[in-house]
């Protein structure tokens, strides 16, 4: 009989003596807030007991007078185990009585709840477009990483500087908050930029990640006392040097060749003029491929057709004489002072009866088309969970990571882009995700996968796993690849490059593409 009614005050006193080891407040005037929510719901359902009781007091046993109902209100809100036993308790035997008398409690606990719950998720809005604006504005004037730009995307959240002038973009997912690529901004107001994201998560109840950042920027997170996982491997092409002679590039002369004689260019294109017949093609590429391949398509990281209309945004396909798109890619802008120095590979698409060798086409011709226009490098963009020189001494949480990207190769092939990618001997740069106390890994890992897969639904996650177990996973590898690009300011004049004439249209309206997974086609789209 007793112990109902001591644990509930037990866990009480625990709470209170220990509440200096919980730090997570909720904001400024929330407490406030969620104490005038109660009183008023307080004070609501007290008069409608009161008032209710009374005009139905013959539906009470002894009949309910206004004295007796004014008793028998606080136990009203009290739990049933609580409740005494005597003979001047009211019992309600009508319908309106027993709608008061039972559910008048729930009622009131239900708004205070829902007021607690409101009150630990605030500051969850999602950034405007004036906060996407500011944050574009810091990335064209300062620069950032190959994948930066992906900051500019729709979804994201934005915590600035109080002076503005630096900006960390992230993903709420749960309450895991996930950073897009590296903060950008002034340099010298990164550093606080990181702790007043951290102190930003810790008010919150969040638990803080840098996702996808550069390795520069996580060994300053390592000195502050933060976990690394590499998670990916950015590849990059210098241009100034490019070219496509020797052995190594042995390939991409042979898809540059089968292309020309099978009549087929590269045609530039912008999304938010493409012409309807073009869209329809890719729309039904993309159609075919899903349902094709049965798995969920990614997002966060990877771009939609909404992603496409950026500022910047390029795209190139592989057309035919006919007009008919037998393959497709999108190119992202890297900004460092105010200019476009580099791109980056976003999307890959192509028929399954394209011909072969077409992605290493139109690679080629942005690579030369992007020389011709001063760009420094290309970035092939980063590929996941895969790695092309892994160290057999590496932490437990790495190998473990590796082990999850060898398992899911079957299904989205990550280590057969990443092979794909060593066709270009790029340059390698690991990208990390740095975290700070390994308890918090397995919730980070469950918000990631939920961020790029956001839709997933049951039966696609069985099918998944299914195609994990079906298949054996492939490891890729690949040499690593020459110096890296020259920092802002350097000059970008090369020698002349030697190549294969490549036959590229003029650049105009043009389609859409989806993001396509690689599932090891021999192109990585």
């Amino acid at each position: 009989m007793l112990a109902p009614r001591a644990a509930p005050l037990v866990a009480v006193v625990l709470l209170a003596a220990n509440r200096r080891a919980f730090d997570v407040a909720a904001p400024d005037g929330s407490y406030r807030r969620l104490a005038g929510l109660a009183g008023v719901v307080l004070a609501a359902a007290s008069a409608l007991y009161v008032a209710g009781g009374s005009l139905v007091a013959d539906q009470f046993r002894p009949v309910a007078e206004p004295y007796r109902l004014l008793r028998d209100l606080p136990l009203r809100f009290v739990p049933p185990v609580y409740l005494p036993h005597g003979p001047d308790r009211l019992v309600p035997v009508g319908p309106v009585a027993q709608l008061l008398h039972d559910w008048l409690g729930v009622v009131f606990w239900t708004a205070v709840l829902g007021g607690v719950l409101a009150t630990f998720r605030h500051g969850r809005t999602r950034s405007g477009r004036a906060d996407a604006a500011r944050a574009r504005g810091l990335l064209v004037h300062h620069g950032g990483s190959p994948l930066s730009y992906m900051t500019t995307w729709r979804g994201n959240h934005y915590w600035f500087n109080p002076d503005g002038r630096a900006v960390v973009t992230y993903r709420l997912v749960g309450l895991v908050a996930i950073t897009v690529s590296d903060p950008v901004g002034e340099p010298a107001a990164l550093p606080a930029a990181v702790t007043g994201f951290v102190d930003l998560c810790v008010r919150n109840g969040w638990t803080p990640c840098f996702y996808g950042v550069t390795e520069d920027f996580a060994e300053g997170l390592a000195q502050r006392g933060w976990r690394l996982l590499q998670v990916a491997e950015d590849t990059r092409l210098p241009l100034a040097q490019l070219t496509f002679s020797g052995r190594r590039w042995q390939d991409v002369r042979t898809a540059m060749n089968r292309a020309r004689r099978e009549g087929i260019i590269a045609v530039w294109h912008s999304y938010r003029d493409g012409p309807p017949e073009i869209t329809a093609q890719i729309g039904a590429v993309s159609a075919e491929w899903v349902r094709d391949k049965g798995v969920p398509e990614m997002g966060f990281t990877l771009g939609g057709l909404t992603e496409l209309g950026g500022d910047d945004v390029r795209c190139l396909v592989a057309q035919d004489s006919e007009g008919r798109v037998h393959a497709g890619t999108s190119w992202l802008p890297v900004y460092r002072c105010g200019h476009v120095v580099g791109w980056t590979l976003d999307m890959m698409r192509r028929r399954p009866d394209a011909p072969n060798g077409l992605m290493e086409f139109l690679i080629a011709s942005a690579a030369l088309r992007f020389r011709q226009e001063g760009a420094r490098f290309l970035s092939l963009s980063a590929a996941p969970l895969a790695r092309h020189d892994p160290q057999p001494e590496a932490s437990w949480a790495q190998r473990v990571l590796d082990r999850v990207g060898h398992a899911v190769e079957p299904v989205y092939g990550f280590g057969s882009l990443l092979a794909f990618k060593a066709k270009f001997q790029p340059v390698y740069r690991p990208l990390m995700l740095a975290y700070p106390e390994s308890a918090a890994l397995p919730g980070i890992a469950v918000a990631i996968v939920r961020a790029y897969l956001p839709a997933l639904t049951v039966r696609q996650a069985v099918r998944l796993v299914r195609l994990t177990l079906r298949h054996p996973g492939r490891r890729a590898a690949g040499p690593p690849g020459p110096a890296a690009p020259a920092p802002c300011g350097a000059p970008v004049d090369a020698p002349p490059v030697d190549v294969l004439p490549v036959p590229v249209a003029p650049q105009r309206a043009g389609p859409v593409f989806e993001r396509a997974v690689p599932l090891g086609n021999g192109a990585g789209g």
